[in-house]
């Protein structure tokens, strides 16, 4: 269901959604080895419409995100997606609930690919009866 819900998430991006990608996760991305993955992996942030830089102050948030037991490269793009203020979608449940738990420190939304699409697709449906 992750999968069917990543895939409306970017068909909406190629319409009318604004997908934003970061420094942070062209490092990432540099990571891997499997050079499939790697092609598909690219293709999905050739998508972007926006990039945030990763700089002095980005570094800063993710140190402020760290103190309060974020890893450093979730804190990174945490704080990424609060310069977009974007809404931040991950499949990685704990750490959503993580972020949760330090509600209103946090000052974007996260949420799984899943509960975002449902969430849209209601609101589309009830707005269209």
């Amino acid at each position: 269901m992750e999968m069917e819900a990543v895939i409306a998430i970017l068909y909406r991006c190629r319409l009318d959604w604004v997908l934003v990608t970061s420094d942070v996760i062209s490092y990432e991305i540099f990571q891997i080895q499997d050079q499939k993955r790697l092609m598909r992996v690219r293709d999905i942030t050739a998508l972007a419409q926006d990039r945030i830089e990763w700089n002095e102050q980005l570094d800063q948030r993710a140190e402020e995100l760290m103190r309060t037991g974020i890893d450093a490269m979730d804190a990174l793009h945490v704080a990424s997606a609060e310069r977009a203020m974007a809404v931040f979608v991950t499949t990685d449940d704990a750490l959503i609930k993580n972020i949760s738990r330090m509600q209103p420190n946090i000052i974007i939304r996260i949420c799984n690919p899943v509960d975002l699409y449902l969430e849209v697709k209601d609101h589309e449906d009830k707005n269209t009866t």
